[in-house]
């Protein structure tokens, strides 16, 4: 697999204990950043929702989608070397 699919869960604004559109947008920004210098990584918890198949040779994984979980760790946006 070539790339991995990202996901933030959906922001509600009634609930306090979630990250808010700023948290969110600095781990966004933090993201770019590392896709522009081509290096770099984010410290953040995650869930993977995935999908596989049963082949004859075994297992075969045909999608993983990582969520973040929230609410983000309070350096979640601080790019690693």
């Amino acid at each position: 697999m070539e790339y991995l699919i990202l996901r933030m869960p959906v922001y509600y604004p009634e609930n306090p204990a979630q990250a808010t559109t700023e948290e969110r947008k600095a781990v966004y920004d933090a993201l770019v950043s590392i896709k522009k210098a081509g290096k770099g990584g984010l410290k953040i918890r995650f869930d993977a929702l995935w999908y596989s198949r049963h082949e004859p040779s075994g297992p075969e994984l045909t999608t993983c989608n990582i969520y973040f979980s929230l609410p983000l760790e309070k350096d979640a946006a601080i790019i690693l070397p």
